[in-house]
């Protein structure tokens, strides 16, 4: 290029090393010279277009894309990269319709074949996603992208330590790309390997030193010890325009963990604001919405399909195991640390967040549907307040089978219960009372504004109704109605506990929970911060260390700065007492 600043070949091939780099803006101008030499290279109008998605572009994207598709409609990677990028925008079906035309042209497309299992994890269909890309490992496994797409695929299933050789098969492909070494740094903190997590969060700032995602890992880990380096650089960051929404929110996000830290509770409150309202509008270009009236819709729907009496004249015809014990509340709720004080025990295994219940309703509804000759919309109620004791039976048989699986996968034969702290199983208390009778469920309660304060500085991955305030406190409202619901109609049916008072006897808490679910004591469930298990969780940092009293009132010196947020809780609070 120096010699000759408008090659087209050499133009292209810089363009798609700096997208190997990470260095967006160079690649968008080195892919505009080759086309502007050649508007027939479709490998540059793919890399520009590519360029642009990193920038969270998706429409200038698409027109780029498509001006190619007029040139070329044979072009296997070029349809897989529109593929991609209606997956990023959340038209799932559209999507895979492109990964099969692609891949029609071309049988085993690498970024086809990427593609489809990406589109299997976005529909919870993690497992599915890693079969398919296991199949393709001869043929895709020089490549980066391959075992980091595996790596996320495991990830989202709970198979951290799987997700994290991934990610070191990566790095040996590609040990100049930043992101790998801040993926692994977030799978190492959640570890606990505080150290480590550090060590790989600035080597990807060595390979990059405006890597986002290592700034922010840092931040999270680090807070007012983040180094003035690091914060000078992310508040400069902030500024420029060449920076998506998604990664400026980030940036602000990790500041407001540094200004928490230094106490600077009113520039903290800003930087929450500015990373919420920047990480909705990333969102909502990758297709997100919430609707808050769905919530109480759904709130309104389960308590009338369990009524009191519904659940008393059913109760009979679920599985009688024990074996799976469910945490529920609201996320930062103390369901983490719940979970990790059983799983302590030797006779305890947690598996994090599982769709497990979810899965089991869908496959019972489908097979009462068929059983019964009806329309599954009618069978999805009717299977519900008329249950089939067979067919619950065969489901719950099923569950249990995947548990085993989990409990042989850990190799510990010895455990008798199993954990599943997915914490929007609140919703679904009727349904697990259904099918199992006997579980035991443990609803995690705090201080509501707590949790609120704690979510609003989270950037969650799916969960879409964090950030905004309204969206915020409608799900709390919704909340509070169908635990009050549950409680009035299973009568003692659950054991609640409050993270206030866990916090305050840690061992007389502690002590409650193993005797609810029928354990003698363990006095390793006292040092629940020393479990080598890698938790799939916001709550990482909170979880590897012992009980700590600082997050009891956290909201309290953000009511100036945020009180469309604390003062609505303050009164829900007063009215659901």
């Amino acid at each position: 290029v120096a010699v000759e600043p408008n090659n087209e070949l050499a133009n292209n091939n810089l363009a798609l090393m700096y997208l190997n780099l990470q260095n967006h803006e160079l690649a968008q101008e080195a892919a505009k010279k080759a086309i502007e030499k050649n508007p027939d290279n479709i490998d540059a109008h793919v890399a520009l277009g590519r360029s642009l998605i990193a920038r969270e572009d998706y429409e200038a994207a698409m027109d780029v894309f498509a001006a190619a598709f007029e040139r070329n409609q044979d072009h296997a990677e070029l349809i897989s990269q529109i593929g991609s990028n209606f997956l990023n925008v959340g038209d799932h079906s559209e999507a895979s319709s492109w990964f099969n035309k692609a891949l029609s042209i071309e049988a085993g497309h690498p970024t086809a074949i990427i593609g489809m299992a990406q589109a299997l994890d976005k529909h919870d269909l993690h497992r599915q996603g890693i079969e398919l890309l296991k199949e393709h490992e001869e043929t895709l496994n020089r490549r980066p992208h391959y075992w980091s797409t595996l790596s996320d695929l495991y990830w989202n299933e709970g198979q951290a330590d799987d997700a994290l050789e991934c990610l070191y098969e990566a790095k040996k492909l590609a040990p100049q790309q930043a992101s790998l070494y801040s993926k692994i740094g977030n799978i190492l903190s959640s570890s606990g390997n505080v150290e480590g997590a550090e060590k790989s969060f600035y080597k990807a700032l060595e390979e990059q030193e405006h890597c986002i995602s290592a700034i922010s890992g840092l931040a999270t880990l680090k807070k007012s010890g983040l180094d003035s380096h690091h914060v000078a650089t992310a508040e400069r960051l902030i500024l420029e325009s060449s920076i998506a929404d998604g990664g400026r929110a980030s940036l602000h996000n990790a500041l407001s963990y540094y200004y928490a830290g230094k106490k600077n509770f009113e520039k903290a409150a800003f930087h929450m604001q500015q990373s919420n309202a920047l990480q909705w509008n990333s969102k909502v270009r990758q297709g997100w919405e919430y609707d808050t009236q769905k919530h109480i819709e759904n709130v309104r729907h389960q308590k009338r399909v369990f009524s009191k009496q519904q659940i008393v004249s059913n109760i009979q015809f679920g599985h009688p195991s024990r074996m799976p014990v469910f945490i529920v509340g609201m996320p930062r709720s103390g369901t983490t640390l719940t979970e990790q004080i059983l799983a302590r025990h030797p006779a305890v295994l947690g598996v994090g967040e599982k769709n497990y219940a979810i899965i089991a309703l869908q496959a019972y509804q489908n097979l009462y549907a068929k059983k019964y000759g009806i329309k599954p919309r009618v069978a999805n109620d009717q299977c519900l307040t008329e249950p089939d004791g067979e067919l619950l039976t065969r489901v719950a048989e099923e569950y249990l089978t995947t548990l085993q699986e989990q409990i042989d996968k850990a190799n510990k034969p010895d455990v008798q219960f199993v954990v599943d702290k997915m914490p929007d199983n609140y919703l679904n208390i009727g349904w697990l009372k259904l099918l199992f009778p006997n579980a035991c469920i443990i609803h995690a309660r705090r201080d509501l504004r707590d949790v609120a304060m704690s979510c609003w500085q989270t950037q969650f991955g799916m969960i879409r109704w964090a950030c905004h305030i309204d969206h915020l406190v409608a799900r709390f409202e919704g909340y509070l109605e169908i635990m009050k619901h549950w409680r009035d109609a299973f009568s003692g049916g659950f054991l609640e506990t409050d993270y206030e008072h866990l916090v305050e006897d840690q061992e007389a808490g502690s002590k409650r929970l193993i005797e609810y679910i029928g354990l003698p004591w363990d006095e390793s469930c006292l040092r629940f911060y020393e479990s080598d298990r890698l938790v799939r969780t916001a709550s990482i940092t909170q979880v590897r260390q012992p009980i700590y009293s600082t997050s009891v009132a956290k909201w309290a010196p953000y009511e100036p700065f945020i009180p469309k947020l604390i003062n609505p809780l303050s009164d829900l609070m007063l009215s659901y007492r």
